[in-house]
């Protein structure tokens, strides 16, 4: 290869030879360089082998077509000869390019070096005026040599082509530059560049200092950067507008917790199609969600679906009506449990989601229904809404499953996790190690449950969650000084008081015999049944799937425990009459072997029971008895299977026995007792079982009782409001009622503040519920300003027998965690733990509102100061004393989708959460920096860089490959592979369920898909078909928005040794 030609390919660059020609040319003591752009990062790279040149002159181009279509835009005549003018264009060039630039220390130690060179006259810099610039000469001399004859000779180089100063000029882009060494060669170029010179601008040290002041080399406080990095985290959150909702229908108030939600959501929605409106019970979800659709309606075109418990719908009607949400669009109302009467999906483009909660399960049919409802695109991308108060009280799989339904589970919107099936797959995998029962009963991992809770709140549902707690409202001013004024106010919830219900000697006996036969003894085979048919005895019960055998049969049986202990728990009267029924069931069970015809229900979905254990019983009882009846015979089942259920027959025989002889109830004379003494005022009585509250109507009659369950809710409701509800017109309210008696049908989505003292007969077992149940009192808007809750408790009367009291209490506890139910809040003597995911964080402060606070504040109080720190350019950094953190640095980094923040010091580099790189970078405004920077904090910066490189290619590999893990998904995905080679589908169908099934777009498709294995090629065409038509499958358009593989350092700030 010739040694004068430079292409930048591999060592053959620009670079090197500027740099060879300076470090061993040791007579060179003159630069010249004309070129058309100049960048610091060109200069960079030859800046430090500047020291012994004598003087250097840099000419540069500007672009004057540009300039003068600007001055033409703009009505005006270009002087070229403005001075100002052009110096200023050179500046903002120079600017932008150094905006562009990675953050390095050579990048910023050159713009220095460049700085004093000009100050020092080593170097002049010129921008000439008179025309583009598309030539780049750089010639490299010695000092002139005066012949004999008074000619000039020039020893050196000139190197003419098509690289400029720029890093992408000098090695990185191809180019083709060529070096002579001729004395005319060089002299020529210098007369050109001379008279170019001489009609020069200067630029001067002020310039490039104004280059240092408005770029990131700019001196900041810490205090500075520390507001700096609040207002690039909270970005458009910071602008509150009190006045952003206006025309609030009358009787309504504008609330700035309610305010800040509806910013929070919509840019939440924007961004991800969905989100979580998850307020604690009681702040008015229903009003904020109106607000929400009220503020996205003129920038979506379809319909809007409301889907709700029964009990709420009216609100829902009534709420809409009066923000007049049917003058600006069409909109839906209906109940949760019907929803496979809408067929008509591809009108709507916003769905809402009441009590999502409800929907945690995903292998329910009511699941399959909303999927198909919330995923289907014919016209729109469907935004989603849902609603819950409690959310995070649920399992892994719960929070992932309601997540879904606006979210592909392996094509996320969530920058950092495109593969949210993978991530919940590890979260559940730990929970489910953490609750594990240990071999020694060491008490559940508590500190290893609130780090599984923080992972999945700071990785996922900060995306998509948008909560304010009463602690929120009751600790950050911006909402106390707000409700206040508006003469609102929050009360106190009490500590939880035990009622303790005393049991004579002889009933206390029989409560923990029963408890223990409860718990051990009974099998509960009769729920097992199915589980005992043989293997080739199955295909009568015809196809079903597998599970439906062995875990449908557990899972059934542990259900009827679980309800036969909390009928017990409930009412002697409701667990009586139970009783009976099971030993009614039994022994026609029995009698049906005796006659050798065995009649079993079928066509039944395991889970739909499982979902709604308040007619769980009714719901069992009809499978095996009734509708799909399926006929076997005695040899059909395992050995020994009648023998266990008349085993389990002479239990309930013996338990009816002594029931029967119970005629006594202390816990309902120690109600009576209570309610007695609080005559008058308004008590809210909430039972699990329908059987319980219906006989305390029936013994309480001389009190004004109101009693409602499922059953006649809807008939009640109107009673309901103008009895209880203290946002119910003044005038229209009434006192015909003082206690509601209810079962937890009126749990959600009611309002009875205006009482304030609950009593849960029977304790609901799970934090959820309870939650819900204190949210019917706990509003805003009520008058009270304590909440009572009270929970019933068995007791003995003798105190010998006190000890076997607890130990029975203690054993329901026992039974009720294991089953994942919360029972932390129940008693306070006994504690046996809580394997709820997030009962922790039920009322937690939200810290991340206290910054928020702050950054408005300071913008409220210092506009100017706000808007000067808003401006500044990325890369800003600062360094100061700490005594916790010697020698280490935060760096804030972000691409296009994500922000991250990193924690780097010599020996690690891991990212922190928002919260913890905020409450170590606040700082006083009086604090001062110490420059210069250390030589560490480019390397921690770099290595933080790095390491968010390093994620971020990962991320992009997952979202490119979409990894299929799921077996299910799996089996599908090869079974259309499988009718796509023998030519059974075509190739639009596979790539519509192929595509569909990758991206994990509907949780159910593939089991039906599954079912499929084995039929003829024409039963699987029509079932296909028929999938294609139920969920309005079709080609996607749309282009997958890719993950840009573009970082930036925000800011960062280094701590040195105090």
């Amino acid at each position: 290869m010739s040694s004068k030609f430079f292409t930048n390919r591999e060592s053959n660059t620009l670079e090197n030879r500027l740099k060879d020609i300076l470090t061993y040319h040791n007579g060179i003591t003159h630069l010249e360089f004309l070129i058309g752009y100049f960048r610091i990062s060109g200069f960079s790279k030859i800046a430090t082998l500047l020291k012994d040149i004598t003087h250097s002159r840099i000419l540069v181009g500007i672009n004057i077509d540009k300039l003068t279509l600007e001055a033409k835009e703009a009505g005006i005549k270009l002087n070229l000869m403005d001075f100002e003018k052009m110096s200023g264009r050179f500046v903002e060039e120079q600017l932008v390019g150094l905006n562009k630039e990675s953050y390095s220390q050579e990048v910023d130690e050159s713009v220095i070096l460049f700085a004093q060179m000009l100050a020092e006259e080593k170097i002049e810099i010129r921008i000439s005026p008179e025309k583009n610039i598309h030539s780049k000469i750089y010639i490299l001399r010695e000092d002139e040599i005066i012949r004999h004859d008074g000619s000039i000779e020039y020893l050196g180089s000139v190197i003419t082509g098509s690289s400029n100063l720029t890093e992408n000029g000098l090695s990185k882009n191809f180019e083709f530059n060529v070096e002579l060494r001729d004395s005319d060669d060089i002299a020529f170029a210098l007369e050109e560049f001379n008279n170019l010179w001489a009609s020069g601008i200067e630029i001067s040290d002020k310039d490039v200092d104004s280059i240092k002041a408005k770029s990131h080399l700019r001196d900041i406080t810490p205090h500075e950067l520390y507001m700096k990095f609040l207002i690039e985290h909270f970005d458009d959150r910071i602008d509150y507008d009190p006045n952003m909702i206006r025309n609030l229908p009358k009787g309504y108030m504008k609330l700035a917790y309610q305010q800040d939600a509806v910013t929070e959501g919509l840019s939440k929605i924007k961004k991800h199609n969905g989100f979580f409106l998850a307020d604690v019970v009681g702040l008015g979800k229903t009003v904020t969600a109106a607000m929400v659709v009220q503020k996205l309606l003129p920038s979506i075109e379809g319909e809007v679906l409301v889907i709700a418990p029964p009990s709420i719908q009216q609100e829902w009607s009534e709420t809409f009506e009066r923000f007049e949400i049917g003058k600006q669009r069409n909109y839906d109302i209906r109940s949760l449990g019907k929803l496979e009467s809408i067929r008509d999906t591809a009108k709507y483009s916003l769905v809402i989601i009441d009590e999502s909660h409800k929907f945690k399960n995903y292998a329910t049919s009511r699941y399959a229904q909303l999927e198909r409802i919330c995923k289907e695109q014919i016209n729109y991308k469907k935004k989603v809404i849902l609603i819950s108060a409690t959310p995070l009280n649920n399992r892994p799989m719960d929070i992932a499953n309601q997540l879904y339904l606006f979210q592909d589970k392996r094509n996320s919107t969530i920058a950092s996790y495109p593969n949210l099936e993978t991530f919940f797959a590890k979260v559940d995998k730990d929970y489910k190690e953490i609750i594990a029962p240990s071999k020694d009963d060491k008490p559940i991992d508590i500190v290893k449950l609130k780090e599984l809770s923080l992972r999945v709140r700071e990785s996922i549902l900060r995306e998509v969650m948008v909560r304010r707690t009463r602690t929120d409202i009751q600790t950050h001013d911006m909402y106390a000084k707000d409700i206040e004024e508006q003469g609102l106010s929050i009360p106190d919830v009490e500590p939880i008081k035990e009622i303790a219900y005393e049991m004579s000697d002889s009933l206390l006996e029989i409560f923990s015999d029963t408890i223990n036969k409860l718990t051990d003894e009974l099998q509960y085979e009769r729920y097992k049944i199915l589980g005992y048919i043989k293997p080739k005895s199955r295909v009568k019960y015809g196809k079903v799937s597998k599970n439906i055998f062995e875990r449908g049969a557990l899972e059934l049986a542990n259900l009827m425990r679980n309800m036969l202990i909390k009928r017990f728990e409930s009412s002697f009267h409701a667990f009586k009459t139970t009783l009976n029924r099971q030993e009614k069931h039994l022994r026609g069970l029995i009698q049906m072997f005796d006659d050798d015809n065995i009649l079993l229900g079928s066509k039944v979905n395991i889970f739909d029971i499982l979902e709604d254990e308040d007619s769980a019983e009714e719901k069992i009882e009809s499978m095996l008895e009734k509708g799909n009846v399926k006929v076997f015979e005695a040899s059909d089942f395992l050995d020994g299977y009648k023998e266990r259920l008349e085993k389990e027959l002479l239990i309930f025989e013996r338990l009816n026995q002594t029931w029967a002889t119970v005629k006594e109830d202390p816990k309902l004379d120690s109600f009576r007792d209570i309610l007695k003494k609080n005559r008058g005022k308004k008590i809210v009585v909430f039972t699990e079982s329908k059987q319980t509250a219906i006989y305390l109507e029936k013994s309480l009659k001389e009190f004004n009782t109101l009693c409602v369950h499922g059953g006649n809710r809807d008939k009640l409701k109107d009673i309901i409001r103008e009895n209880f509800d203290a946002n119910y017109d003044e005038k229209r309210q009434k006192n015909d009622f003082d206690i509601i008696i209810t079962t937890d049908t009126l749990s959600e989505g009611v309002n009875m503040h205006r009482g304030n003292i609950i009593y849960n007969y029977d304790i609901p077992w799970n934090a959820t519920r309870l939650m819900q149940r204190i949210g019917r009192i706990n509003r805003i808007g009520t008058k009270h300003e304590k909440i009572y809750v009270n929970n019933f408790i068995p007791s003995a009367q003798s105190d010998a027998l006190i000890e076997l009291s607890k130990k029975a209490f203690v054993k329901l506890q026992t039974f009720h965690s294991t089953l994942g139910e919360d029972n932390k809040i129940y008693s306070k003597d006994e504690e046996v733990g809580t394997v709820t995911l997030f009962e922790e964080a039920s009322d937690d402060i939200d810290e991340e509102l206290s910054f928020l606070e702050e950054v408005r504040e300071f913008k409220k109080a210092k506009p100017k100061q706000f808007k000067y720190l808003q401006s500044l350019p990325a890369k800003i950094r600062v360094q100061r004393e700490d005594k916790e953190i010697r020698n280490g640095s935060f760096v804030f980094i972000k691409n296009d989708k994500a922000k991250s923040y990193i924690f780097a010091n010599d020996s690690l580099c891991h990212p922190v959460s928002f919260i913890k790189m905020a409450k170590y970078l606040k700082v006083s405004p009086n604090t001062q920096g110490i420059m210069p920077l250390r030589d560490f904090h480019y390397t921690q910066v770099a290595k933080a860089l790095e390491h968010y490189d390093h994620e971020l290619s990962k991320i992009i590999q997952t979202s490119n490959t979409k990894r299929v893990e799921n077996p299910t998904d799996k089996k599908a995905l090869r079974l259309l592979k499988g009718w796509f080679n023998k030519g059974t589908i075509k190739r639009e169908t596979y790539g519509i369920f192929r595509k569909i099934i990758e991206d994990g777009k509907l949780l159910n498709l593939s089991k039906k898909i599954k079912v499929l294995e084995g039929k003829s090629a024409h039963e699987v065409v029509a079932e296909l078909e028929k999938l294609q038509i139920e969920y309005s499958l079709q080609v996607d358009s749309s282009s997958e928005k890719r993950i840009k593989r573009e970082i930036e350092v925000i800011l960062s700030e280094t701590f040195i040794k105090a």
